[in-house]
């Protein structure tokens, strides 16, 4: 879901090369978090046998694929927004990636995102406090270090709070943020 979810919601922008799709990629999920043109390439020609995008060689002389996103595409990017993420090790990252693209979605849409985000942040900060609780009742320099680690968490979902706040207030307050294309 997460590759395909990216690739869709960038092509919804506007046509791109497979470099320029590792690129957005990176944007959205980090400098080290880097999709392979061995991952890439066939799932571009996958979407273009399923009819979701085309892909058309360019007339410069490097002869690259350019790929479009059709109608259909862009009904399989719809999809892929509504599904309910899975909690797994990809979680925060398929989360990441909705947020990017989500301008392509009603405001009302955007919010469901936000909120299910928000959820899911929340139950992290839950079991943080249920794993100190548990780091502080052992009394020990491991310990100690181990609490730190989690107290760090803590305070990188507390962040992330935060600027769902401020996302909401962008988008049905100042309304400018939240419009679809």
């Amino acid at each position: 879901m997460l590759n395909e979810l990216a690739i869709l919601g960038e092509l919804m922008e506007g046509p791109k090369t497979g470099y320029q799709l590792r690129q957005a990629m990176e944007n959205t999920l980090g400098h080290y978090r880097k999709v392979s043109f061995g991952v890439l390439y066939p799932l571009l020609t996958k979407f273009e046998e399923q009819h979701y995008i085309t892909l058309k060689i360019d007339d410069s002389p490097k002869r690259k694929k350019i790929a479009t996103i059709s109608e259909k595409g862009k009904s399989k990017f719809r999809q892929l927004m509504l599904i309910k993420v899975p909690e797994n090790a990809y979680t925060d990252d398929i989360y990441r990636i909705k947020l990017d693209v989500m301008q392509h979605m009603s405001i009302n849409q955007q919010l469901v995102v936000i909120k299910e985000y928000r959820n899911f942040q929340n139950k992290l900060l839950m079991d943080i406090d249920m794993k100190l609780n548990h780091l502080k009742s052992k009394n020990t320099k491991d310990h100690f270090y181990a609490q730190q680690v989690v107290k760090l968490r803590q305070k990188e979902g507390y962040v992330v709070l935060g600027w769902l706040d401020e996302m909401v207030h962008l988008i049905t307050e100042e309304g400018q943020h939240g419009k679809t294309s």
